[in-house]
């Protein structure tokens, strides 16, 4: 189990997580970035634009055939 760096909450289960993974605290909602192991992180602003430019390359708006 790992703690929010943010509200101190340390029942967060990081077993799907894989290093890099970002999810928020269930409790106070902060985004967090898996370290591996019982280890996270605050998301820092370069984590979240790459997590976001993910997601917006996967929607069908920038689909592009070949």
């Amino acid at each position: 189990m790992a703690t929010c760096p943010e509200c101190d909450f340390d029942e967060i289960d990081t077993a799907d997580y894989e290093e890099g993974d970002i999810f928020s605290c269930p409790e106070c909602g902060k985004s967090l970035v898996a370290l591996g192991g019982d280890d996270v992180e605050l998301a820092d602003d370069d984590d979240l634009r790459s997590e976001e430019h993910t997601s917006e390359l996967q929607s069908l708006a920038y689909l592009v055939c070949r």
